[in-house]
């Protein structure tokens, strides 16, 4: 649907029905752009976010408010005021971190001495490994369980929020048990 929409709309926005609502794609640089410099108040990540990720389902019933104002308090201060104060002082971590994922999938050669890595699932490794140091500190970033269950949150929680989005919403109130994995073939 997203290929034949894209074709047919010739570099111009297109739209994306969906069982709730549209979504509206852009790829065309200028659009980019005109995203990028559109007033704060105008957009919201948190509308978006709860949007797609139905946190009162997916995430133990977490409500996030609607009320301007209130429903991004604590993210905001967290990543545009201290996350970037601290930013500076972190980068010689981080770079070590990056450099290390990406030694550690380059470090098994092939018998004929050749390395290949599957590129995206290196990027998601690296940025789940510099998440948790950043959000949550070096030694859980160092911990294989932790990071295992960090790149597998995300994607269940999209997996879930999926499923749901197409569950008629009187099915929406029961509790869902999807994580661990596992407890979806429970």
């Amino acid at each position: 649907m997203i290929d034949e929409a894209y074709v047919s709309a010739g570099g111009m926005p297109f739209k994306v029905p969906t069982p709730n609502n549209n979504h509206l794609m852009v790829t065309s640089s200028y659009h980019i752009k005109e995203l990028i410099n559109a007033p704060l108040q105008s957009l919201s990540l948190h509308a978006v976010a709860k949007e797609i990720l139905q946190p009162k389902y997916t995430m133990s019933g977490f409500e996030w408010q609607d009320q301007r104002g209130i429903e991004g308090t604590g993210f905001v201060r967290a990543l545009r005021s201290r996350l970037t104060a601290h930013l500076p002082g972190m980068l010689p971590d981080l770079k070590r971190m990056v450099e290390a994922a990406i030694m550690e999938e380059l470090s098994t050669p092939e018998t004929d001495g050749s390395v290949h890595c599957r590129l995206f699932p290196l990027i998601k490794r690296a940025v789940t490994k510099v998440n948790c140091f950043v959000f949550f500190g070096e030694q859980l970033a160092q911990n294989p369980e932790f990071t295992a269950a960090a790149l597998e949150f995300p994607q269940t929680v999209i997996f879930a929020s999926e499923i749901l989005r197409i569950t008629p919403s009187f099915l929406r109130q029961y509790e869902w048990r999807i994580w661990p994995p596992d407890a979806v073939s429970r």
